[in-house]
C-alpha cells in the first residue's frame, strides 16, 4: 500500500455545461491505498475462503476463471462484491475524496494521475478492444500508485451526488441510487482519463470495465497479503 498524507484539498467537478471545473474544499485524514488494483489471483483467494462470491462471467472480457489473466485486475464485480473483498482483506473501499486526492497527487492537482502530459498507451491502459492489461504494468503515478488512470474503473464507498459548496469532510450522502466509480477503464476514451472524472452505476451492476482498489486508515496496521 502507498501512504497518502492528509490535509485540506480541493475536489473538482465539471459544471452542467462541461465548460469549466467547479472546486470544493474538503479535509481528509492520512490514509493508505493499494498500489495496484486487486488482481484476479487475490480475488480468487477470497472466493476460495468463502468470503467472496464469483464475479459475473457473461462476456469474454470478464477475467475471473481465466488462468492467463490471474495477474490482471479483477473485473465484472458489483459494489457489494468489492466491499466484501476489501473487508476480507482487512481493509475498506476508499472514499470518493480519498481516491481523487490520491489520483491527483494531493495538492499537486494533476490533470491525470501521471501528471499533465497528454495520454498515450505508454502511460495508461485505455482505448483498447481486447480487455485489461496486467495490473501495475504501466509506470508509477502519483504517490507511486499504478493504473489510477486506466485498466479498470474502481468502486468507491460513496453514493453519487453533487459536491457540497461548503468546506467539509466530504463523505457523500447516506443514501442514493448509484455508487461512484473512479478512474477510466481499458475501453475508455481520453475524455474519461482526467483524475476528477466520476462515473456511477447501481450498486448491483457489474461491468468488464470496473474493479477494486482498497484503502486503510494510516494509523491502522497494514494487513498481510491474503493467501
Amino acid at each position: 500500500m502507498s501512504s497518502i498524507p492528509g490535509g485540506t484539498f480541493e475536489l473538482s467537478e465539471e459544471d452542467e455545461a462541461g465548460a469549466r471545473l467547479l472546486r470544493y474544499r474538503t479535509t481528509v485524514d492520512p490514509f493508505c491505498l493499494d498500489v495496484t488494483e486487486v488482481t484476479v489471483s487475490a480475488y480468487d483467494s477470497c472466493v476460495k475462503a468463502g468470503a467472496c462470491t464469483k464475479p459475473d462471467d457473461r462476456t469474454r472480457f470478464c477475467n475471473f476463471g481465466d488462468d492467463a489473466r490471474r495477474n490482471h485486475p479483477i473485473n465484472c464485480v458489483d459494489w457489494f462484491q468489492a466491499q466484501a473483498y476489501c473487508a476480507w482483506a482487512g481493509k475498506r473501499l476508499p472514499t470518493n475524496a480519498e481516491w481523487e486526492i490520491a489520483a491527483r497527487g494531493g495538492t499537486e492537482y494533476r490533470i491525470y494521475p501521471w501528471g499533465d502530459d497528454a495520454p498515450d498507451a505508454t502511460r495508461a491502459c485505455y482505448g483498447r478492444y481486447d480487455g485489461t492489461c496486467v495490473a501495475g504494468s504501466h509506470p508509477p503515478e502519483a504517490f507511486g500508485l499504478r493504473d489510477m488512470g486506466g485498466n479498470v474503473g474502481e468502486w468507491v464507498f460513496d453514493w453519487m451526488a453533487p459536491y457540497p459548496r461548503e468546506s467539509v469532510r466530504y463523505r457523500g450522502p447516506e443514501t442514493g441510487r448509484f455508487r461512484t466509480i473512479r478512474g477510466a477503464a481499458w475501453g475508455s476514451g481520453e475524455k474519461f482519463l482526467p483524475a476528477h472524472i466520476r462515473r456511477w452505476l447501481p450498486p448491483k451492476a457489474s461491468q468488464a470495465g470496473n474493479g477494486i482498489r482498497c484503502a486503510l486508515k494510516a494509523n491502522e496496521p497494514r494487513p498481510k497479503a491474503p493467501r
